[in-house]
């Protein structure tokens, strides 16, 4: 069921993506939170900063939600790269799982197709939660790039 969706997230409560699938006659009341993160540079560090930003205030929308029991549906233009990011850096920040971690339970979900823009900016996260990790971040990009090409 919709409980499950990730059942192996840590803590008494689990982040919820998925798409409506209610019937026509079922009306919603929607909390929305529109963030257009795309067109901000990711090249330099004052871009990753603001896109990091907008991911607090995406956080904050779950948290808030999720703490009224309300589902969260996350969606993005092509539903393949923007989205995920949002939903893995979530996982990152909020969960404290590791980028290959949250990737990994998001892609056994959902299909993922995470843009080169989009991994650096996971990539400066996982810096930015680790600085004094022992692995090398770059390696996680790297890896998502292997598992995209053959999914």
């Amino acid at each position: 069921g919709l409980q499950s969706t990730f059942p192996s997230l840590p803590g008494e409560t689990c982040l919820r993506v998925i798409p409506c699938t209610c019937s026509r006659g079922v009306k919603h009341s929607w909390s929305r939170l529109k963030v257009d993160i795309s067109d901000l540079p990711d090249t330099v560090q004052e871009g990753l900063a603001l896109k990091h930003r907008c991911f607090d205030d995406i956080n904050e929308c779950i948290d808030a939600s999720m703490e009224k029991r309300k589902r969260v549906l996350v969606h993005c233009r092509d539903g393949f790269s923007l989205a995920p990011t949002c939903i893995i850096q979530y996982l990152m920040v909020k969960q404290n799982m590791r980028l290959i971690a949250a990737y990994e339970l998001l892609r056994a979900k959902h299909p993922v197709n995470i843009r080169e823009s989009h991994q650096n900016v996971l990539v400066s996260l996982e810096r930015a939660l680790r600085p004094g990790g022992n692995t090398d971040p770059e390696c996680f990009k790297q890896a998502i790039s292997r598992k995209v090409a053959w999914t």
